[in-house]
């Protein structure tokens, strides 16, 4: 599998690799995939221009807390577009192209198939833009006290249109009886 060979790589360079290469590349060794939730919440932090740069993700790893998590899940989130959109195997050639100790940019370049990996971010950044559903987020933003709401709402609203609608009924019904005692006086 991908985890033995990546694994060699930092021993074999002497040197570390970026924590959010390195924890993405473990991640997906494991055979952790992205959630659909997770995917489109990835795209709704680009989206909202929340997104951090992947280099910026460094100190964001040993802190335990909802900043670990999200650096894990971003990071996981741009080796798996890398796989989607390169084609299976980009990782695999990652790895290998690191293990051959070249450069990260020449690594990436070289596994992608690009001649420069400079416009691999931005690119990632511009499909997550894409990707984005607001329903989808919306759908797996909810829980059961968000449901509550929205079903009391509803509810409110039929009250609302019945009540108006029997107004307008009586009304009428007032009206044509007083036409009605009119006539007959």
């Amino acid at each position: 599998g991908l985890e033995p060979q990546y694994r060699a790589v930092e021993e074999r360079r002497g040197e570390r690799l970026p924590k959010w290469l390195n924890e993405g590349l473990s991640e997906w060794a494991s055979g952790r995939r992205l959630t659909p939730q997770e995917r489109n919440e990835v795209a709704g932090w680009a989206k909202a221009d929340q997104l951090p740069l992947l280099d910026r993700l460094e100190g964001s790893f040993p802190a335990v807390d909802d900043g670990m998590a999200r650096a894990y899940t971003i990071s996981l989130a741009f080796l798996t577009w890398l796989e989607e959109t390169h084609g299976e195997g980009t990782l695999r050639r990652l790895v290998a192209e690191l293990q051959a100790l070249q450069p990260l940019p020449e690594a990436l370049a070289a596994a992608t198939g690009l001649e420069t990996a400079a416009d691999l971010e931005p690119d990632w950044h511009a499909s997550l833009h894409r990707d984005y559903s607001f329903w989808t987020g919306l759908i797996f933003g909810l829980d059961v006290w968000a449901v509550t709401a929205i079903l009391c709402l509803i509810a409110i609203a039929r009250h609302v249109v019945r009540n108006r609608r029997l107004k307008r009924e009586m009304e009428a019904a007032e009206a044509g009886l007083g036409e009605l005692l009119q006539a007959s006086a």
